[in-house]
């Protein structure tokens, strides 16, 4: 039987629970559209390496071969759909999250408390691991994303575009300036 202090803890934890995937979900909203371009720029690498592999298929291949082209079918499977952690694991957590909210509050109602004892660990515990899961798949592809913008600019051979004129320094020192004062008032 749960004890009360449990049950709210519970209750509270399954609220945040919520609000953390609505906040991860939001949060890579802005990116997705780099994460989806990482992902097709992957996919379509994979789709040139399986052709340049299967070109080289006749009766005789070799196990390491086989097994070679087979991973990449499998990636290229991976790679085609958009990710699972942005709608069905999302979906899943949070309907997780709100149904252990529901039956912690049934709990405290004396609403077939027997039956929410063994009810409201279970829905908890599974949507955090889904929500760990899902965070697990989402900083994966967000650093997929970073790391390809950082060699992006390490491989920029016009470094100068980065670079600005004394009049643009002076003009940012002044807007800058300027909002020191309307923030010092």
């Amino acid at each position: 039987m749960l004890d009360q202090g449990i049950v709210l803890a519970l209750l509270q934890a399954s609220v945040t629970g919520a609000g953390l995937v609505l906040t991860v979900y939001t949060l890579l909203l802005p990116i997705i559209g780099e994460v989806l371009e990482t992902r097709a720029r992957t996919l379509y690498d994979k789709l040139v390496e399986f052709k340049e592999e299967s070109k080289e298929i006749n009766a005789k291949v070799s196990y390491e071969k086989m097994e070679n082209i087979k991973g990449i079918i499998d990636e290229i499977q991976a790679k085609k759909d958009i990710p699972g952690y942005l709608s069905l694991f999302v979906l899943v957590a949070f309907l997780g999250y709100t149904v252990s909210v529901i039956i912690s509050l049934w709990w405290l109602l004396d609403f077939y408390k027997s039956i929410m004892n063994s009810w409201l660990p279970l829905v908890f515990g599974g949507a955090t691991v889904i929500f760990i899961f899902s965070g697990y798949l989402t900083i994966r592809d967000v650093s997929a994303v970073i790391k390809e913008k950082f060699e992006e600019i390490k491989s920029v051979k016009d470094k100068s575009k980065y670079r600005l004129s004394k009049t643009e320094f002076n003009a940012m020192l002044a807007i800058i300036n300027e909002f020191k004062k309307l923030n010092s008032k």
